[in-house]
């Protein structure tokens, strides 16, 4: 058994999307680099063309691109400090029935089999419920009960649970 006590503010907010983005790396280095080359060659073909106006266009779309992480960062801040739950401090505790999270505006309780998958990474667990709803357990925030308790609740209740390394 686990509990953490967490601040939920948009630094946390940018560290959960980091945390989340670690476990999808290669693909996006991937994606990212077939784009920014055919921008690139897109570039270079308008400059060719004579069309400097376009190619200039082509290459604030790579800047963009190679961007993007950081940008969205941004806009995620942006975006949740007019939120209500923007600067609460949330309970989490993991047991064995589930995940149960409360603060001072709600108190859900979570079992199990809602849980898809669990990344574990050197400083902490992310849960995933599906493709974009997860949640980011740092062990510095652990308030009572062991990173190896919450860990072994983890591995024996949800059946794809990986480890991501340091570098990522």
């Amino acid at each position: 058994m686990g509990e953490y006590r967490i601040p939920f503010d948009d630094v946390f907010l940018v560290e959960i999307l980091g945390r989340h983005r670690r476990t999808k790396k290669r693909r996006m280095i991937a994606i990212k680099g077939f784009v920014g080359c055919f921008l690139v060659f897109a570039a270079v073909s308008s400059l060719m063309q004579g069309w400097p106006g376009m190619a200039a266009f082509w290459v604030f779309l790579v800047v963009a691109i190679l961007f993007s992480h950081r940008i969205d960062y941004w806009l995620a801040q942006r975006a949740f400090r007019r939120s209500p739950s923007c600067g609460k401090i949330v309970t989490l505790t993991v047991g064995p029935e589930g995940v149960h999270t409360v603060s001072n505006t709600h108190d859900a309780k979570v079992a199990w089999a809602a849980y898809t998958s669990a990344s574990i990474f050197p400083d902490g667990m992310m849960l995933y419920q599906g493709p974009g709803v997860f949640q980011w357990l740092p062990d510095r925030l652990l308030v009572s009960g062991t990173r190896a308790g919450a860990e072994s609740i983890v591995r024996t209740q949800i059946n794809d649970v990986r480890v991501v390394l340091a570098g990522g």
